[in-house]
């Protein structure tokens, strides 16, 4: 829900010993880690604009107490672009973040956009909406060049490099399942397993230093919106 929670799981999995990750599933798609090693390699030049929407309908007057669940466009998916830029921006701390948004009646975010401005000379727009559907696409801008995610940036099967564009098909399934590429949640539950064959307490691709950047992000997004929620206190 926020900075305070993620950190209380930190501390209690150390303290254990145990393992611990955010489940971002969109980082372990092959065509994230093929993103990640071109970005590696300089392919677009230096970074200088991550430009990430997602939109879908979602019936937030359906449900009981959203408040206490934390329902929120930001929260339910706007953090897929949080992440993204994130990422995108190597864990760079912002040195400024500007929000706006609109709230329901319940004070819950039916919309939020959010302007990131990193030290390395980097801007991140991120657009997010539970009122309607949107393209849901990402565009990574270099100085020599641009990564583009198309539709479903989140759990993205297609990777556009410069106008050249590559399919990164999913496994087939006998099953049906409940949301679109679902059976791509399958590389992330590979990569726990790695992470726990080796006795990793935590993830290199989804750190959890990133995890409370992230939701410090959140938090102060929210916060200038006036989004607040019981755990919030």
């Amino acid at each position: 829900m926020n900075l305070k929670e993620v950190q209380e799981l930190i501390s209690a999995a150390r303290e254990n010993k145990v393992f611990l990750m955010e489940a971002f599933w969109t980082r372990f798609f092959p065509a994230i880690r093929q993103m990640r090693t071109l970005l590696a390699q300089d392919t677009v030049g230096d970074i200088i604009a991550v430009n990430a929407e997602f939109g879908a309908n979602i019936d937030y007057s359906r449900q009981k107490h959203v408040k206490e669940t934390g329902c929120s466009s930001l929260l339910d998916i706007g953090c897929y672009c949080v992440q993204l830029a994130s990422m995108v921006f190597k864990g760079e701390k912002p040195q400024l973040i500007q929000a706006t948004g609109i709230l329901n009646e319940q004070g819950v975010d039916e919309m939020m956009s959010i302007v990131l401005k990193f030290p390395s000379k980097g801007l991140a727009t991120c657009l997010c909406t539970g009122v309607t559907q949107l393209p849901s696409r990402a565009l990574i801008i270099g100085a020599k060049g641009y990564i583009e995610l198309p539709f479903t940036m989140w759990c993205p099967t297609v990777l556009v490099v410069n106008g050249q564009e590559t399919q990164y098909p999913l496994p087939s399934t006998s099953h049906p399942l409940n949301y679109i590429n679902s059976v791509g949640l399958r590389y992330e539950a590979e990569e726990v397993r790695q992470c726990l064959l080796k006795g990793m307490k935590e993830c290199p691709l989804m750190p959890l230093a990133e995890s409370e950047l992230i939701a410090s992000i959140l938090d102060e997004a929210r916060r200038q919106v006036g989004v607040v929620f019981p755990q919030d206190s």
